[in-house]
């Protein structure tokens, strides 16, 4: 990178906003070997634990002193716990790094650091040490809880790993940690560590530890501890997604960042001493990745392609101030072969091989830079694995089937881990023996790598069951003429016994040849200790019993079960041409004519046949009534015809249900239906349906009786047909139509017969009283409503009126106790449904007659109760 400007990168051990009450943003737990100590056995060790908290949090403050706990391994009650005091805290500020930054961010953050001295026993398990705090900065994005505590934790190795592996001090990461890191742009951070007692030392992502007790414990509660739950696209293995890797060898961890925000990280360096693993020292951080970009040619450290020859490159930097690009693309003997100022290039190489590539970014302008890479170019590699499947008390022996076309495959990673028990394990030879801690479902993943540079990864579920998997043929039965072949399948060898009966008692599928039925039984070992066992009953038969239903009647057209009682294996049915499944046991038949259906069953070679005859009955042929219309009140005989026994429904306006020849007289439209069962042999009913429409209910009206006087014409109206018939017909002037006129001089009774258009009718009458006065209202002087039925209401007869205009009731103070103008309406001596006492009331009443003269009437009534 240029040196013309300076670009400080930075991780945030903090949270986003000063809002957050919780503080912890990362934390490590380390130790030093200071020699033994006074007591023999016993050795002397300097304890720290390093805290960080964001300057700006709201939260609280780093703890004056700090609760770290040891236990024995496998002990569930602490060695020791300790209290101890703050050193500092220290304080980190980073200031505006340059004008080559875009959104440079303001970083500031406590370092507090907690040293102690302790004594103790070397021990064969060795020992942990823990602290627990609650709570991390919170809205974590690579985790699930929006608040979660922490665990940092520490081990020192007991004498069952090496008699020296107590006399240990964990390694010291070499890092800044002044780094800053933009979205989306590459960068990189320095794990790699030293290490005192000259410790081979590797390094692997691993989980981060949670909390959720009170926030400050007294004391750390004892191993294990539970993970941190992460999002999906994160895991311990990729705690800043998949693009940001950590070399296993160097510790460096690079890629390019994700989006802005906070993610846990935690690196364990794994130290072996010889050829034996005997600690791994935990670093957990919260890394910041800040919205801000650099203008910096920033590349892959190198570009590798196992697949092909062709690389597409561009600047891992987005920054907006970068405006120009200067690509140089030279050979392995250095010289440039192709050039270009795309921002994203695609380049095809000439052959495999390493090549070198440099960027050039703003030449000649503000905030230029410059960077190199490689590009390793080594087609067809690819990374296989297999396995022996065992059980989980035998060791698997994985074997690695990577295969490359150019160098060889030098690097081998193997991790086993259970999905939801937290398990991990790893191994880092070509082909590992593992023995798994349980049965289970785990994932095992290799990654490896060449020579040239390729890597490549592949995961595979391995199921770890407590015996090997083994299945075999369910129960059978055979004839005793044949021999039958036994099927197991599982990995391993195996036993079968009684071998006197079978061919190969070693064979997965031998074949046995029993007289008398016999359980076989098979042992399968997938390796010393590992074994399985089944059994087969195997049923022999020198016949086969078979047996069916009895012969049988059905009516033409359904369909019948064959029923089948055998201990047969295989059937076979003729003929074929009506059967659902000529090969069932029990078929269905639809049979188009009386059918004999032939059976055969089969055991092997042992045969048994049996026959059942099927006739078919056709179903009654049923004559009915056909459908009808009727009057309303009409009755009609329903008629059906073909069989011996009856049955109709519904039962509504029948006179009977389970005859032949029923009268019905429905009041509305009806679809009677009748089952009709013969005596041919037909075990069925057919049915015959017949609609009976009924027409409308004639409402012959011919009006409501009236008065009249002498000589007075009376216009009639009558209604509810289409014709009409009056009588006396002397009296009418014209006896056929729905309004004739009448000439009445005496009282009389006229007769009405309307007929519809469907023929049906009905009568009426109308009663005429005629008067032999001239047109007038007559009012009655008193009544008496007391409800007995007698003269309980005051009702004017109007006499030759043809328009009636009011009948008025006044009370002896003037107010107006009734009212109407209808013909027929009368008072019942009540005010608002109140009753009026005894006396005098005014009537008026008024109309006009047929003549056109006006009547006016008044008077008085008396009220008698």
């Amino acid at each position: 990178m240029n040196s013309r400007f300076v670009i400080f990168i930075l991780f945030l051990f903090l949270s986003r906003s000063a809002a957050h009450a919780n503080h912890i943003a990362g934390g490590e737990l380390s130790y030093k070997y200071l020699g033994v100590g006074t007591v023999p056995g016993t050795g002397q060790y300097s304890i720290t634990l390093k805290l960080f908290r964001q300057c700006s949090s709201s939260g609280a403050q780093l703890d004056a002193q700090a609760n770290i706990t040891i236990y024995r391994v496998g002990m569930s009650t602490f060695e020791t716990n300790l209290q101890v005091p703050i050193s500092g805290p220290d304080v980190l500020r980073l200031t505006t790094p340059g004008p080559c930054i875009v959104n440079p961010p303001e970083v500031c953050y406590q370092i507090g650091t907690y040293t102690t001295v302790v004594t103790l026993p070397f021990t064969a398990t060795g020992y942990v040490i823990a602290y627990q705090r609650g709570n991390r900065v919170t809205n974590l994005e690579n985790v699930m809880a929006s608040s979660v505590g922490a665990t940092y934790v520490a081990t020192i190795p007991g004498t069952s790993f090496q008699p020296n592996a107590p006399e240990n001090t964990t390694p010291v990461f070499n890092g800044e940690d002044t780094v800053l890191v933009c979205k989306n742009n590459s960068f990189y951070y320095n794990f790699s560590a030293s290490d005192a007692d000259g410790d081979r030392l590797e390094y692997v992502f691993e989980a981060a530890y949670a909390y959720s007790g009170t926030p400050n414990p007294a004391a750390a509660a004892p191993p294990p501890y539970n993970s941190l739950n992460y999002r999906f696209g994160y895991s311990p293995d990729a705690p800043m997604g998949t693009k940001v890797n950590l070399d296993p060898k160097t510790g460096m961890m690079s890629g390019t960042a994700p989006d802005a925000g906070v993610y846990v990280v935690t690196v364990a360096v794994l130290e072996y001493r010889g050829n034996f693993l005997i600690n791994r020292h935990r670093k957990d951080l919260h890394i910041e990745v800040a919205d801000c970009t650099l203008a910096s040619a920033d590349l892959n450290i190198e570009y590798v392609n196992c697949d092909d020859f062709s690389i597409t490159f561009q600047n891992n930097n987005n920054s907006s101030l970068i405006q120009t690009y200067e690509w140089s693309f030279f050979d392995q003997k250095g010289s440039k072969f192709i050039t270009s100022n795309a921002p994203r290039p695609t380049i095809t190489f000439p052959d495999t091989g390493v090549y070198t590539i440099s960027l050039i970014t703003n030449k000649g302008l503000q905030c230029p830079d410059t960077g190199s890479t490689i590009a390793r170019l080594f087609p067809e590699f690819k990374t296989a694995l297999d396995y022996t499947e065992t059980c989980s008390i035998i060791p698997y022996n994985f074997t690695d089937r990577s295969s490359t076309t150019f160098g060889k495959v030098i690097y081998w990673k193997w991790i086993y881990s259970h999905p939801t028990t937290g398990f991990i394990d790893s191994a880092r030879v070509q082909n590992p023996t593992f023995l798994f801690p349980s049965p289970g479902d785990f994932n095992v993943k290799l990654i490896s790598a060449t020579d040239k540079g390729c890597r490549d990864t592949i995961d595979k579920t391995v199921k770890v069951l407590d015996k090997p998997l083994l299945t075999v043929t369910n129960d059978t039965v055979m004839c005793i003429l044949d021999p039958m072949q036994l099927k197991a399948t599982g990995t391993g060898t195996f036993a079968w016994t009684p071998a006197s009966l079978l061919d190969d008692p070693t064979s997965p599928n031998p074949l046995a040849r029993p007289t008398v039925p016999t359980t076989f039984n098979v042992t399968l070992t997938s390796s010393p200790g590992c074994l399985a066992t089944a059994s087969v009953f195997v049923d022999v038969k020198r016949n086969v019993s078979l047996q069916l239903r009895s012969d049988t009647t059905i009516c033409l057209g359904d369909p019948v079960t064959l029923n089948t009682v055998s201990d047969g294996l295989k059937f076979s049915w003729t003929p074929i041409a009506t059967l659902d499944d000529p090969q069932a046991k029990n078929p269905i038949a639809r049979p188009t004519g009386t059918t004999t259906y032939q059976i055969k069953a089969n055991i092997g070679s042992c045969e048994a046949t049996n026959a059942v005859r099927v006739t078919t009955v056709p179903f009654p042929t049923i004559a009915i009534t056909p459908n009808t219309n009727i009057c309303y009140g009409d009755t009609i005989t329903l008629v059906a015809d073909g069989g011996v026994d009856y049955r109709w429904s519904p039962s509504t306006g029948l006179s009977a249900l389970n005859i032949q020849d029923p009268k019905a007289y429905p009041k509305q439209t009806t679809n009677y239906r009748v089952a009709v069962r013969d005596d041919k042999g037909c075990p069925k009913p057919s049915y015959a349906n017949v609609i009976i429409t009924v027409a409308p209910k004639v409402m012959a009206f011919a009006g409501r009786d009236t008065s009249i006087v002498t000589g007075q014409p009376l216009q009639l109206a009558a209604s509810g047909g289409d014709y009409y018939a009056w009588t006396p017909v002397n009296a009418m002037s014209n006896p056929n139509i729905r309004n004739p006129i009448a000439s009445i001089d005496e009282d009389t009774r006229l007769a009405l017969k309307v007929t519809t258009l469907q023929g049906c009718y009905a009568y009426d009458t109308l009663h005429v009283k005629v008067f032999k006065t001239p047109p007038d209202i007559f009012v009655p002087t008193a009544f008496s409503p007391n409800n007995d039925g007698l003269n309980d209401k005051l009702t004017p007869i109007p006499v030759g009126i043809q328009q009636f205009d009011y009948f008025r009731i006044f009370n002896r103070w003037g107010q107006l106790v009734y009212f109407t103008n209808k013909l027929g309406e009368g008072w019942d001596g009540r005010l608002k449904s109140l009753e009026q006492g005894n006396g005098s009331f005014i009537w008026q009443v008024r109309g006009i007659d047929y003549t056109g003269r006006v009547i006016e009437k008044k008077g008085v009534l008396t009220v008698i109760k």
